[in-house]
């Protein structure tokens, strides 16, 4: 599980990546990852599926990376609209297979998640910027 910190009472989690470092495989061999993430322990009625992520190399190249990324933000045609996440369970599932008659590397994974403020937040500093710049252009009238 990953949570918002309780210090940051004002932010939510908006997306998921993940990152496979020194992946190679050659012959049969195999490099595959995927994880799923949701906002709760399982996914039932009241949990959702957030992300399904998804990255795998099987062929006779060697690759500094593979990646995945998604962002659950919603399209609401006017701005993005980001669903108000705290908390989120990453189910991972990682094969590293040489197969019959081949080779497979990986040398690292990285799992990143990006935080945004929740709306109010956002537009409260919006607010405040605005009531500054309307003050400091009187100021200078006078």
């Amino acid at each position: 599980m990953v949570e918002v910190s309780p210090d940051y009472p004002a932010l939510f989690i908006k997306d998921v990546g993940m990152r496979l470092n020194g992946v190679s495989a050659t012959g049969t061999g195999l490099v595959s990852a995927g994880e799923q993430v949701t906002d709760g322990p399982t996914v039932d009625l009241n949990n959702n599926i957030l992300a399904n992520l998804d990255v795998s190399r099987q062929d006779n190249l060697a690759l500094d990376q593979l990646e995945d990324h998604t962002d659950w933000t919603v399209d609401n045609g006017v701005d993005p609209v980001y669903p108000m996440v705290k908390k989120i369970w990453v189910t991972k599932d990682i094969q590293v297979n040489a197969g019959t008659d081949g080779s497979a590397s990986l040398s690292g994974f990285v799992q990143s998640f990006s935080q945004v403020p929740e709306p109010t937040t956002m537009a409260m500093m919006g607010l405040g910027s605005l009531t500054l710049f309307v003050c400091r252009r009187r100021a200078k009238r006078n």
